[in-house]
Formats: structure tokens, sequence, C-alpha cells
């Protein structure tokens, strides 16, 4: 019995524990509603194959939180891996906790906002420094959007690309925690402007990556 899946490696070209293939081969034999790991609760910095398929798979009634690692949304350039993750949340209720480490900016958007529901805890970051970070990792202006109207978003950890934003929202209004990962462009300002939660009593604002952003913002 599975409860808990790891996956070690961090590497890019070095990280699958199957060949695709073999994911192929299990969802034939398990049918496009079986999961391979019903018992499975926790799934951590999980890199998925370029179909996701794998993601189908994993999709366990019992699951609770997951991390994924570099899921992009024109992965296969046929939009399977948005799919993928959005059938992983609609089929495991129980799942509250979910962190996205490097994937595509505008990945939540382009999942169906009642998928995204009874999300409690979300992470959105980046595992490198921001001057070297694609634009495209960071949340786009559609995916903030989508996450400002979840009513049951109470904890929020997101690294932001702030100069890309141009839009005017308000909400996260459930929010009891939030820590901003300030690249040093404004983000933290911008985003409280955003944030009407009043129940909000716990803010962490991270200078990690500043020392990196100052050069660019400064021209």
């Amino acid at each position: 019995m599975i409860r808990h899946l790891l996956l070690g490696r961090s590497t890019w070209d070095d990280y699958k524990i199957l060949h695709h293939e073999s994911w192929s081969y299990f969802a034939r034999l398990f049918g496009a509603t079986g999961s391979l790991f019903p018992s499975l609760r926790t799934l951590s910095r999980w890199q998925p194959t370029e179909s996701c398929e794998d993601l189908r798979l994993l999709a366990s009634p019992s699951l609770r939180s997951v991390t994924l690692r570099y899921v992009f949304t024109n992965m296969d350039g046929e939009g399977n891996c948005s799919l993928a993750v959005q059938y992983m949340l609609i089929n495991t209720p129980t799942l509250t906790d979910l962190t996205l480490i490097s994937c595509s900016g505008d990945l939540l958007a382009d999942i169906a906002p009642e998928a995204l529901l009874q999300l409690r805890t979300l992470s959105i970051e980046v595992d490198q420094a921001s001057d070297m970070a694609p634009e495209e990792w960071y949340p786009s202006s559609d995916a903030l959007r989508v996450l400002s109207a979840l009513p049951a978003l109470e904890s929020l950890v997101v690294e932001l690309g702030v100069d890309r934003y141009d839009l005017e929202f308000g909400g996260f209004q459930s929010l009891t925690a939030l820590t901003i990962i300030d690249c040093g462009c404004g983000d933290t300002t911008w985003f409280l402007g955003k944030c009407s939660s009043p129940r909000l009593h716990t803010l962490a604002i991270d200078l990690t990556n500043l020392y990196f952003y100052l050069p660019s913002c400064a021209t």
C-alpha cells in the first residue's frame, strides 16, 4: 500500500521513474478511470512525462497534497498537461494542498475554475534566480485573476514578475496567510493592493531574489 511518493531527482534530463511508454501501458491496463495507487496521499516533487499521462494514473481518491515541477502547457503541443492536472484535481476531492515549481505561468488559467475550488493551500514558486528564470514561469495575469476568486484558499505563497501585469482585480478574500517572494520591482506593494482579505493575519516577504533583480530594475 503506497501512500507517499517522492521523486528525488532534480535534474532536467534524468528524472523519469518510468518511460512514457510504460505509463501508456498502465493507462491501457487500468482504463480511463483507474488509479495506479488508490491509497496515495502525498505526491512530492513530481515531474510528469511529456504527455502528463502519469498524472491521470496517480489521481487517487485519497490524495491530499501534490507538488509538481516543470509542467508546461505546451509540453506536447496539444494541451494535454493542463487537462491532466485538471483531471487530477477534479477526481481527488481531498486534494487541498498544491505546489507548482517552475511551471507555466498560465497553467492555472487553462484549468476550469471549478476544479480549483477545494484548494486551501497553494504555492507558486520558481527554482531559479530571477535574472535567469523565463518570464513564462511566473503566474500570468489570467492565473492571478482565477486565484483571487477561490473561496477556500487560505494560504498562498506566490513568486511574482510584476512588471508584466496590467490588470485590475480585488480578491483573495479568504486568505489568512500570505508569502510574497519579491524580486525587487515592487511586487509586494502591487500585490497587497489587490489582496482584500479581512482574515489575513500572517504576512511574509521573501527578498531572496532581490539581489539578482536590482540591476534590471534600475534601468
